[in-house]
């Protein structure tokens, strides 16, 4: 796809990707819609943002639906793809039996040639509804498009039920996020709770003595309590935890990966944690 910039431009959105979220099971109805709450347990057409970068990590950022209209920019050098992803595939989940949103389709941008450096960009709007496209991905680049400049922007698109490419990581399947603190105990205001699930066959052989650990960053925040193990019956299965206290009113922003003998076996879970 070639571009010819007639007049300077503040932005350049290529590939943009639209979908719809309004809650799931790991992210609620906000309670300033309960009166409006539909009968179904989650609404939603894709529950994340998948990324996988120009040095090869896979990026897993679960979508919400915000208290207001919000903006996160993921900063990269020659990109390999991104897209709006559906990973839950359950019927019971959704109990939609007439647009089964358990169907729909994951879109996946895979760039054809160096898109040099840029960000994927995320919108996501407030909605009350599932009639609104209220979350909006593309990527835009960092040189600026200034009158009478020439670009070009290759790609390829592809509609997928399941992944769009091989994982050589566990891949995110839940996240959900609730109260933090240890059970019993009093609950420290500004804290919250974050358990993510992973799959995939870099578990396989490993159990709860393997010496697998989480990799946690925070900013805007302070990591009360972490830890991860496989869930017991589940094969290929883990689970991690962390407690974190926001600093003030403004989210805590998290970045979080399990990882064996230094190396890292899962994706990379994005998430801000308001």
């Amino acid at each position: 796809m070639g571009i010819h910039i007639r007049d300077a431009a503040e932005r350049r959105v290529i590939a943009p990707h639209t979908s719809m979220f309004w809650y799931g099971e790991g992210n609620l109805i906000p309670k300033r819609d309960w009166t409006k709450k539909d009968w179904r347990p989650e609404i939603h057409d894709s529950d994340g943002l998948a990324i996988r970068t120009g040095a090869g990590e896979r990026i897993w950022r679960p979508v919400n639906n915000p208290m207001r209209p919000q903006v996160n920019s993921f900063s990269d050098t020659s990109l390999q793809g991104f897209g709006l992803m559906q990973r839950d595939r359950h019927f019971d989940h959704y109990q939609d039996d007439a647009v089964f949103y358990e169907k729909r389709p994951n879109l996946w941008t895979e760039p054809q040639g160096d898109w040099g450096a840029g960000a994927v960009m995320l919108y996501e709007i407030p909605t009350t509804s599932e009639y609104e496209d209220n979350i909006v991905a593309f990527w835009t680049p960092r040189a600026p498009a200034s009158a009478g400049a020439r670009f070009a922007h290759d790609y390829r698109l592809r509609w997928t039920g399941g992944e769009p490419e091989a994982l050589s990581v566990a891949r995110i399947v839940n996240c959900w996020t609730g109260q933090g603190g240890l059970p019993g105990r009093p609950h420290r205001e500004n804290a919250g709770k974050i358990v993510v699930d992973f799959e995939g066959e870099r578990f396989s052989g490993l159990d709860y003595r393997s010496p697998v650990e989480p990799a946690v960053n925070i900013s805007n925040g302070v990591l009360l309590n972490s830890g991860c193990y496989p869930v017991a019956g589940q094969k290929n299965y883990w689970r991690l935890i962390l407690d974190i206290e926001r600093n003030g009113a403004e989210p805590a922003d998290v970045r979080a990966f399990l990882r064996f003998k230094n190396d890292a076996i899962t994706e990379t879970l994005l998430y801000q944690l308001f």
